[in-house]
């Protein structure tokens, strides 16, 4: 068995479908910085020809999936400076290329803390190679360094989309993943943390927090801090949503539409990859960040001999100990934790003992051999609980707008722009969400319209007054449908907001305008096509096709086998191949005939609607002539009064 066809086989036993090679990406899979902190202007700034060629590469995989509005989730790492996060979103980069949790690990050995049960060759997701290289070189992994200097500076995003399933719809996730810079270092304020922070943790789907040691009440501050700025507008949110549902709720019922996640009752907690569960799906859904993991690394008190059992016992008491907030009896470090569970929909922990001795060393080299086995054990587990546990890989939805293959640059750059200042306040995120709402609200009432009116090119068709009038109602319908749906985004508290809603308001009217423009002359030129076909056909059609098989068989199998020759030739050449019979020309071949065929039945469509009209046939062919004639006569007199125009100047000139 090949290697693609091996990587594949293990695809599909890990549950996940095949992407398309890596080579038919648009660009050279790299890490892309998309944000950074401008320190002499004190603002985040975003790297949008990164961003595009993220998003071109998103959109490539989802028009390879035939899903033009492919999901996106993002995995990403934060937390202190220097503590191993680009080193291990390296690793997790190799676990997402071998396309899922292959290993060659024996199911009748049990595996213990401490007694080397497996070498390194049995974690395949490794790869062949025999040292860890790309990422110390930047050039095929996120950046790392060994030593004490940091690396990584802004947020970075690896610019290849993995292909993976959410477990629980079936549908397929394109999924990124994310770097950040190290926190509360010597460059950046607390300010600016927190944006760098603020923006990973809206966007992530998972998020890893990187520790060192143990979880500490110092480390949980330092996320509330940091996470607070993003409460505030999703709370804020939240309490608008549901004041807006509860306002036309049937007869006033006050448990209708309450979707707050601002309920008394508080989530109990687990670990080790059985995260913290929500008493139903409604809370569940009302969290506004998706699954926070912290992963405590150089974990030191796995004792040896212990089987992974005895290791995520250890790690739940842990985990309990200091993140459940029935546990916790100082009610400033209750309510620190209550605000985590609220603002997350699931809180994970996971511990890692130390890579090896030499891994932090400033000369190591990348090789494999010195990463620890016990280590590479206990990572495989936690990679494939963060794809595959209780709480599986969803979408990311920064602010409630589902990020896709064709909202990716404009959600971040909208999300930029509110901690533009590096000094975000409820205001500016606020505004970034409703942003973000009004922009998903205007794509889907554009894309409504369409499928209302129908597809032109598919063959549907309408006569040019139906369509007209058709328009005009579905406008009125969906023009009203966004007033409602923006309604609840604005309080109508100052001037200046409800400006923004008239402007937003008066923007949608222009793109339905426009829309409907775009339509009724599609419309239009596949009615006067269509019935210039059907006049044509009997006249020249006919003709020329009877002219053509009277011709002697020989000649015609000729000029029939020349004909395919010399498209079998083009396409050969198109796709830079020697031989007419190589794979990918039967298959343009096989397209180019499938888009014809395609085409003629859409011709015959559209004649067979015109022909049931033959009533207005008549007047249609006058009306198209008139309008042709006129057309003409147009573009001579504007040809007329140039000439003279000319001729006056060049007078003048003498």
């Amino acid at each position: 068995m090949s290697k693609g066809a091996a990587d594949d086989a293990g695809l599909a036993a890990a549950g996940l479908k095949t992407p398309p090679r890596r080579g038919s990406l648009t660009k050279m899979a790299r890490p892309l910085q998309i944000c950074e902190i401008d320190f002499e202007g004190n603002c985040v700034k975003t790297c949008h020809e990164s961003l595009e060629i993220i998003e071109e590469n998103l959109q490539e995989l989802a028009k390879s999936m035939s899903k033009p509005d492919l999901k996106v989730a993002v995995i990403s790492v934060m937390g202190m400076y220097r503590t191993g996060k680009s080193f291990l979103l390296d690793l997790l980069l190799r676990y997402l290329k071998s396309q899922g949790p292959i290993t060659k690990f024996d199911a009748s050995k049990i595996w213990h803390m401490g007694e080397k049960s497996y070498n390194t060759d049995s974690y395949s997701w490794l790869g062949n190679e025999t040292r860890i290289s790309e990422g110390s070189t930047n050039e095929r992994g996120f950046h790392w360094r060994p030593g004490i200097e940091k690396c990584t500076k802004g947020i970075w995003l690896w610019s290849e989309p993995f292909l993976m399933e959410n477990n629980e719809t079936g549908e397929p996730l394109a999924v990124l993943v994310m770097d950040t810079q190290g926190a509360w270092d010597s460059q950046m304020s607390s300010e600016q943390s927190s944006c760098i922070f603020g923006i990973t943790a809206l966007l992530s789907s998972k998020l890893i927090y990187n520790l060192q040691n143990r979880i500490s009440e110092e480390k949980v501050d330092n996320l509330d801090y940091f996470t607070t700025y993003a409460g505030i507008v999703i709370q804020e949110a939240r309490e608008k949503a549901t004041r807006a549902l509860n306002s036309v709720s049937p007869r006033g019922d006050p448990n209708a539409g309450d979707g707050s996640g601002a309920s008394s009752k508080e989530k109990p907690v687990a670990a080790a990859g059985a995260a913290t569960e929500t008493e139903d799906e409604e809370e569940d859904d009302a969290a506004g960040l998706g699954d926070i993991h912290f992963l405590v690394r150089d974990w030191e008190y796995f004792e040896d001999h212990w089987t992974l059992d005895q290791c995520t016992k250890q790690v739940s008491d842990h985990l309990m100990t200091h993140l459940d907030p029935n546990r916790v009896t100082v009610e400033e470090r209750r309510e620190t934790i209550t605000r985590l569970h609220n603002l997350f929909r699931s809180v994970n922990l996971c511990c890692l003992p130390h890579p090896g001795p030499r891994i932090p060393k400033a000369n190591w080299n990348g090789s494999v051999t010195d990463i620890d086995t016990d280590f590479l054990y206990l990572l495989t587990h936690f990679f494939a609980n963060l794809s595959h546990g209780e709480y599986p890989l969803k979408v990311a939805a920064p602010l409630g707008q589902e990020l896709t293959a064709k909202s990716f640059c404009r959600v971040v750059e909208t999300l930029a722009t509110a901690f533009k200042s590096a000094r975000p306040d409820a205001t500016s995120l606020r505004k970034a969400f409703v942003t973000c709402e009004t922009h998903r609200a205007k794509e889907e009432a554009l894309d409504s319209f369409s499928k209302a009116v129908g597809n032109t090119l598919s063959g549907d068709m309408l006569e040019p007054e139906v369509m007209s009038e058709k328009l005009a109602n579905v406008k009125k319908e969906q023009m009203s449908l966004f007033k409602s749906r923006i309604k609840t985004l604005f309080t109508g508290s100052s001037k200046e907001e409800e400006q923004w809603k008239e402007q937003l308001l008066e923007e949608m009217q222009i793109a339905l305008e426009e829309k409907a423009t775009v339509l009724a002359e599609r419309n239009e030129t596949a009615y006067t096509q269509a019935t210039w076909k059907l006049v044509a056909t009997p006249v020249l059609t006919v003709p020329v096709c009877m002219s053509i098989l009277s011709l002697p068989h020989l000649l015609l199998y000729a000029c029939v086998a020349a004909g395919g020759a010399f498209h079998l030739n083009t396409r050969a050449g198109d796709e830079g191949v020697q031989g007419w019979f190589a794979p990918d020309v039967l298959e343009r071949v096989f397209q180019d005939i499938k888009a014809f065929m395609t085409q003629r039945y859409i011709d015959v469509k559209q004649m067979s609607f015109v022909a049931r009209r033959c009533d207005k046939l008549p007047q249609q062919i006058t009306n198209t002539v008139s309008g042709a004639n006129l057309a003409a006569a147009g573009a001579v007199a504007s040809g007329a009064a140039k000439m003279a125009t000319d001729k006056a100047k060049n007078a003048a000139a003498l």
